[in-house]
């Protein structure tokens, strides 16, 4: 099970949405809309957290792994 969450602000504190699904690319999909609104993302797996800031996304980002 794959888990993403937004947040306001990058002490990860004001949860704004989270999805849950067994399909990564639901949950990346998820991230990258989110990054584009100015949220701060993390996506967990097993005993894995990956975080996702908004502050890397600019013109030249072209998926969540520029964030």
């Amino acid at each position: 099970m794959f888990i993403a969450k937004a947040y306001l602000n990058r002490q990860f504190i004001g949860l704004t949405a989270d999805i849950e699904s067994y399909n990564v690319d639901d949950c990346i999909n998820f991230i990258w809309e989110q990054l584009q609104k100015g949220h701060y993302c993390i996506l967990q797996y097993g005993n894995t957290t990956k975080y996702y800031s908004a502050d890397f996304f600019d013109e030249n980002s072209i998926d969540i792994y520029d964030c």
